[in-house]
């Protein structure tokens, strides 16, 4: 949810302050950053105002670089985790799932710029598509980071330009969508040479562990106040116990079983703030087996028990 939002058809916002990542049913956020225009985002995620304290698993059309600006965060991306500190950056590529937490938890403040990588490249039968973008929109995950203190090329420090496009983004002065654009060019370019002219294609196997991560998924946010079996939960990803064990684990750094627990736990925040269904209505609805195991596990995920999270709300 974000709580702010103020723009018009020709693109002019105010800086969105975020607390909340909203998705559907795949994990891809629902949230549109920018508009139809001009498809920007520019955000700052002070993570002492997410309810939950970072920033869950989901993937989106859109590209993406965080900037660590305050506190020290990991980011999980499809099997890896980076350890992140305040000065540096972290591109995220598009379709790719990820969450970010800080390792002090509700402690920590980074800047995301979210952009359609369209709004750069131009169309996909370009010749600046083709060249510049392509190879590595189709790469998956890459764990490229960045210092602030790395130079552009036109000349500025990364974190000046970065800094240069907040201003720009809230401040409104003319020519800024143009200026923007530029700007994200730059850095768009430093990423391209860091990465090299060639990187890695996406393979077949991650292809098939991607299928089958979405297979999975979609059953558990189906069901997940059911209780099921890893076996059951296996023959709807056309696959077996172990594998689909495996897949989760290249993937996402954990078993099934953890990654459902997480989104019970965040379905059960979302009942316990929105409605007034009791704890042990929470607990049943969310696939709890009584309400003493949910508050145990929610005490674990959350920082505080599930009446405590319902009086702080």
């Amino acid at each position: 949810m974000y709580q702010t939002q103020n723009l018009n058809r020709r693109g002019k916002m105010e800086q969105i302050k975020a607390n909340e990542t909203l998705v559907d049913s795949s994990l891809r956020e629902t949230k549109m950053h920018g508009t139809v225009d001009f498809p920007v985002g520019v955000y700052l995620d002070d993570f002492s105002d997410f309810k939950n304290g970072y920033i869950c698993w989901h993937w989106h059309e859109e590209i993406q670089i965080s900037w660590i600006i305050e506190g020290e965060f990991l980011c999980q991306m499809e099997g890896r985790t980076v350890h992140l500190h305040p000065g540096e950056l972290i591109f995220v590529n598009r379709g790719v799932l990820h969450q970010i937490y800080p390792v002090q938890k509700g402690y920590g403040k980074l800047y995301a710029f979210i952009w359609d990588p369209e709004f750069l490249s131009g169309s996909a039968d370009g010749a600046v598509y083709q060249e510049a973008f392509e190879a590595m929109l189709k790469s998956g995950p890459r764990c490229l980071t960045l210092a602030e203190t790395a130079q552009a090329p036109g000349g500025q420090a990364v974190g000046e330009v970065l800094r240069a496009i907040v201003a720009l983004y809230t401040q409104h002065p003319a020519l800024y969508h143009l200026q923007i654009k530029i700007l994200l060019s730059q850095i768009w370019l430093l990423l391209c040479r860091q990465e090299g002219e060639a990187p890695e294609p996406m393979t077949p196997e991650r292809e098939r562990d991607e299928e089958r991560l979405k297979r999975a998924m979609n059953y558990m946010h189906a069901h997940y106040g059911e209780h099921f079996s890893l076996e059951e939960l296996a023959r709807q990803a056309l696959t077996s116990r172990s594998e689909l064990c495996r897949c989760f684990r290249r993937m996402l750094g954990m078993p099934p079983k953890e990654f459902l627990m997480q989104y019970r736990i965040q379905q059960a925040e979302i009942l316990l703030k929105n409605s007034a269904y009791s704890i042990a209505e929470v607990a049943e609805f969310t696939g709890f087996s009584s309400p003493s195991h949910f508050g145990s596990c929610f005490l674990r995920y959350v920082g505080c028990t599930p009446r405590e999270y319902r009086k702080s709300l």
